[in-house]
C-alpha cells in the first residue's frame, strides 16, 4: 500500500502494518454480490485511497479511476488491471459503466457537512451504484444522501473505522476484538449525535 498505520515492536524491530485495506473490504463485504468488477471510481488520491485501491486490485477490479484535483491521466502498463487518474470535471464521463464509487476525500466530514465530491447536477449518476463514503461522522454524509435519494446502495466509513482498528488491536495484542459489541456501541453513538 505505501502507506503504515500500525507499528508493532517485535523483539528489536518495529514492523509497519496497513490495516485500512482489511478494513476497506470488511466495510463493502456484505454488498460483494451487487458488484460488478468491471469499473470503480475513486475520489480523491491520498493515502486512503491507496488502501482502497490494493482492496480493489485484490478483489478483481477491472479498472480503478480516481478522481483528482491533479489529473494526469496516467494509466497502467498493458497486462495489468487497468487504472487512470482524472479531474473532477471528466469524472461523469466514467460513471456508466461503473458499479462502485468511493469518497475517500474528507469531503463532507464534521464539521464542512455540506462538502461533497460531486456536483448537485450530476447526482443522477449515481444511481443504481454502491456508494461508498470513507467518512463516518456525520454517519451519512451529504454524498450518501444524495446518492440514496437517488437509488444507490450507500456505505458509510464507519464498519470501515472499526474493522481497520480490530486488525490494529489484533496486531498490537494477539486477542480478539469484539467488533459486533464495537459496531453497535459506535452506531448508537453516531445516530444519537
Amino acid at each position: 500500500i505505501g502507506v503504515i498505520n500500525t507499528i508493532v515492536k517485535s523483539g528489536n524491530q518495529l514492523l509497519g502494518y496497513n490495516t485500512d485495506a482489511f478494513g476497506f473490504l470488511m466495510g463493502l463485504e456484505p454488498w460483494s454480490d451487487e458488484l460488478d468488477l468491471t469499473r470503480a471510481i475513486i475520489f480523491g488520491t491520498g493515502g486512503s485511497s491507496r488502501a482502497v485501491k490494493t482492496a480493489l486490485l485484490e478483489t478483481g477490479f477491472e479498472e480503478l479511476v480516481f478522481v483528482s484535483r491533479r489529473a494526469s491521466n496516467k494509466q497502467t502498463e498493458q497486462g495489468l488491471p487497468e487504472f487512470r487518474i482524472v479531474n473532477y470535471e471528466q469524472w461523469p464521463s466514467y460513471a456508466e459503466e461503473a458499479s462502485l464509487i468511493v469518497n475517500t476525500t474528507p469531503l463532507g466530514m464534521h464539521p464542512r457537512v455540506n462538502d461533497m465530491p460531486i456536483h448537485e447536477n450530476e447526482a443522477t449518476l449515481l444511481r443504481d451504484k454502491i456508494c461508498y463514503d470513507l467518512v463516518y461522522n456525520p454517519s451519512e454524509t451529504r454524498f450518501l444522501k444524495t446518492a440514496k435519494a437517488n437509488g444507490a446502495i450507500t456505505i458509510n466509513g464507519l464498519h470501515m473505522l472499526i474493522y481497520q482498528g480490530s486488525k490494529s488491536f489484533e496486531l498490537w495484542t494477539g486477542k480478539s476484538f469484539p467488533v459486533k459489541i464495537i459496531i453497535e456501541k459506535l452506531e448508537d453513538y453516531f445516530k444519537s449525535n
